[in-house]
């Protein structure tokens, strides 16, 4: 699920419907290329404003009897964001996860540097704005660092 929030309305035709008859309250997305095309469609809908003027926040629900979803970034506006978890999901599962989160708001991933027991990425956005992502398994454990720095 993606929120948008904007001090200025939005045009949002070229991306989802609103049907005047639907009941449920939610859009139809008619972008292509799943999130990271709905990404892309929304940064261009949005570069016009100023950074300051809006905001994205992203969660993800999986209904599983075996794999928790890990901690999502509870606001996305912070400089630095931490969390520590247990995940089955493996270490480079959790770092897409996380990096998928920042694709979803407009990142676009620069670089990214893997060891056995950790992943660290580089993100920017047009707006010269950057995220680093670092997510490092304790050693033989499936506990889970996880740090998220932004820059504007």
């Amino acid at each position: 699920m993606l929120a948008v929030a904007s001090k200025t309305e939005l045009d949002l035709e070229d991306i989802a419907q609103f049907k005047e008859d639907q009941t449920t309250g939610f859009a139809t997305v008619t972008v292509r290329g799943g999130q990271n095309g709905l990404a892309q469609a929304l940064s261009i809908i949005v570069k016009p404003l100023p950074s300051k003027d809006w905001v994205t926040d992203v969660a993800q629900y999986q209904i599983s009897a075996k794999v928790a979803t890990p901690p999502v970034p509870v606001a996305t506006t912070t400089a630095t964001w931490k969390s520590s978890f247990k995940s089955a999901l493996g270490l480079n599962r959790v770092y897409e996860f996380y990096a998928n989160q920042l694709k979803a708001i407009g990142y676009e991933a620069d670089e990214t540097t893997t060891t056995r027991q950790q992943i660290v990425g580089k993100f920017s956005m047009a707006d010269e704005s950057t995220a680093n992502l670092t997510v490092k398994q304790r050693p033989g454990t499936t506990t889970y660092d996880v740090v998220v720095t932004r820059k504007e």
